[in-house]
């Protein structure tokens, strides 16, 4: 599936250290028009489009975006990324996205504000019922760190009760920006394994996406573009940008190894 992250706007009310986005820095030399950012985003053809930012809910062109994207492609499939922090009326995206998917680190108030510099530990748990209640498909997103992994069943046990469809547990990954706080965040792969372990013992009734075992997965898995239009891969030294051509070249690599994946049989079944 070829994916691409649109971070499409840049302003959070958060404080995250290891936000790996907040290397976004406005470009001056030319006036972006996010029209044009979208027609470059749908020239390559993905099957799913993750909308992040920044926060996204605080972009007053959201639902405009949205729209213009399944104007254009109707069939493809839109995850929106968001901190769950911001007073929303959920219904209105009911129509335009997939899956809205809400990232929660903790619910103790302390390790929450410790990890996102405020605490919005209470209007994310609510956020996330009123998602649900609007009718989304609702994915939490944890990530596993050294602050915060005392909180992993905690998360998982609100889940349940929240009557979300996914949990995805994500790993602390030293990309981009966030390679600066390696030491304070990054946990061992060992000590991800045996949680692991403990949380498929449970049997939740939701489903759960694992950490990824290689952060080469993550550099390898999304073609990226800013708010400026600059499409770019995500690694550990930072932002690779590329250009459309490369972008294109990469997507077109992406659907041929799917294609080898599909037995002829299967084609021309029936």
């Amino acid at each position: 599936m070829i994916s691409i992250c649109y971070e499409a706007c840049q302003n959070c009310n958060l404080k995250c250290d290891y936000c790996i986005s907040s290397d976004n820095q406005q470009r001056e030399d030319k006036e972006i028009n996010y029209k044009d950012v979208i027609k470059k985003i749908l020239s390559i053809n993905p099957q799913r489009v993750v909308i992040s930012g920044g926060e996204p809910l605080l972009d007053p062109l959201l639902v405009e975006k949205l729209r213009l994207i399944k104007t254009y492609n109707p069939k493809i499939y839109i995850s929106l990324s968001t901190n769950g922090s911001i007073e929303y009326d959920f219904v209105i995206l009911k129509d335009y996205i997939n899956c809205i998917d809400i990232s929660l680190p903790a619910l103790d108030n302390e390790i929450y504000k410790k990890m996102r510099g405020e605490n919005f530990v209470d209007k994310v748990k609510q956020n996330v019922l009123c998602a649900k209640k609007a009718g989304l498909y609702v994915r939490i997103s944890y990530v596993l760190t050294k602050i915060n992994s005392g909180e992993l069943f905690k998360i998982l046990d609100f889940a349940k009760c929240a009557g979300v469809d996914e949990v995805r547990i994500g790993r602390f990954l030293s990309l981009r920006n966030a390679l600066k706080c390696k030491s304070k965040y990054e946990i061992d792969s060992a000590s991800i394994e045996k949680l692991m372990e403990k949380v498929y013992e449970k049997k939740y009734n939701f489903t759960i996406i694992p950490p990824v075992d290689r952060i080469e997965k993550i550099e390898e898995s999304y073609i990226n573009i800013d708010f400026n239009g600059e499409f770019f891969l995500p690694t550990v030294n930072g932002k690779k940008y590329i250009s459309m051509e490369e972008a294109n070249d990469i997507a077109l690599k992406k659907q041929y190894q799917v294609f080898k994946k599909i037995k002829l049989t299967d084609i021309f079944e029936n």
